[in-house]
């Protein structure tokens, strides 16, 4: 792996956030010389490689997650951070409800975060 890509993925695989190609380029630039190009090549090798994953959210900026296993994500809609969240057994169900097999799964829910909430800094629907 070049120097580059393992910048990238230590700032990936450090954070606590799923951040975005704009995000990691800005830290990895406070590192030194980087283009925007070199980040999107190296997250597109970190991904396919098996490093981290990609989440696609609608409407937003692709994401950057170190955690490979099963799980899924909830965008808060004040302030767009992106958070895991556990529905343990959603698969297994749907594959048992419906006789099914499920190959793939890409679930993003919609929430005001905790903080958000806490602030009352944006109002519910």
């Amino acid at each position: 792996m070049t120097a580059q890509r393992q910048i990238i993925w230590d700032i990936v695989k450090n954070s606590d956030m799923h951040p975005s190609a704009m995000q990691i380029f800005d830290a990895a630039r406070a590192r030194g010389h980087i283009s925007m190009a070199t980040v999107y090549n190296s997250l597109n090798y970190l991904v396919e490689n098996g490093y981290i994953r990609r989440v696609e959210i609608a409407g937003e900026p692709d994401r950057f997650d170190r955690r490979l296993e099963e799980h899924y994500h909830a965008l808060c809609d004040c302030c767009r951070q992106v958070v895991d969240v556990e529905l343990d057994g959603i698969v297994q169900n749907m594959e048992q409800r419906y006789q099914i097999k499920v190959i793939s799964c890409g679930l993003n829910l919609h929430c005001v975060c905790s903080e958000c909430l806490k602030k009352q800094q944006c109002p519910l629907p």
